[in-house]
């Protein structure tokens, strides 16, 4: 996306709201449920709280669905979870390498290999 000048409907770059004369990027457009998106480079500290912490703060708001991407050997694996409403637990779904499929929360078909530049020896 390209950036545009901020407004409140736009984007709102700083937590206070939108700064005069800026520019930045449109959000994107909404999901079609509660969900959480989070990406990072990991660390020994964020993969503990991305698999304990964030779960459970994420079951308890009520995300429907959270998928924790990982580096697996240089490529990206996907661990995906279902929330269980009644029980506010969390249901795996899958662990998903090289094709990502998922129908929920919105249907997906990616080459998750391709996000990856090629390595030549």
């Amino acid at each position: 996306m390209a950036p545009v000048p901020c407004g409140p409907t736009s984007c709102s770059p700083t937590p206070r709201g939108p700064t005069p004369g800026k520019r930045c990027t449109p959000r994107p457009p909404a999901l079609p449920e509660p969900w959480a998106q989070t990406a990072r480079p990991g660390g020994q500290e964020f993969a503990h709280r991305d698999r304990t912490v964030k779960l459970r703060k994420y079951a308890e708001a009520g995300i429907g669905h959270y998928w924790r991407i990982e580096d697996e050997g240089g490529l990206p694996v996907v661990h995906a979870y279902e929330l269980d409403g009644p029980t506010r637990s969390w249901a795996p779904t899958g662990i998903r390498r090289h094709d990502l499929r998922a129908p929920a929360p919105f249907a997906i078909s990616l080459d998750q290999d391709s996000l990856v530049p090629s390595r030549s020896n």
